[in-house]
């Protein structure tokens, strides 16, 4: 599924039609295996297409200069970044004391 999602992705971009079939495929292959090294499929699977296609740019800049296969796994993880979405549910109760000051809230009285 994160292949096909992918190669789609890909090949919607102006960049993506001059790759060769058999490069993409192979490309996409190697990037799958990389990032499960780090990431777990759900995580990659519930990436945006905009967030997928620039983490597959930067892995791709990482695998086109760095041809050995530990080397490129090593600067993948010094260079992977993952945004966790914020949780849905507030952590804190409103009444507990922060630190944090509100520019837009009335003072408490």
């Amino acid at each position: 599924m994160l292949e096909s999602r992918l190669r789609a992705i890909i090949r919607g971009t102006k960049r993506g039609t001059a790759y060769p079939n058999e490069t993409l495929n192979n490309a996409v292959k190697v990037f799958a295996v990389d990032m499960l090294e780090y990431l777990s499929i759900e995580l990659l699977e519930d990436m945006s297409d905009s967030t997928l296609l620039s983490t597959y740019l930067a892995w791709e800049m990482i695998a086109v200069k760095v041809l050995d296969p530990d080397e490129r796994l090593k600067r993948v993880r010094q260079c992977l970044k993952v945004k966790i979405s914020p949780f849905s549910t507030q952590l804190e109760e409103a009444s507990t004391p922060s630190n944090i000051v509100s520019l837009f809230s009335k003072p408490l009285s």
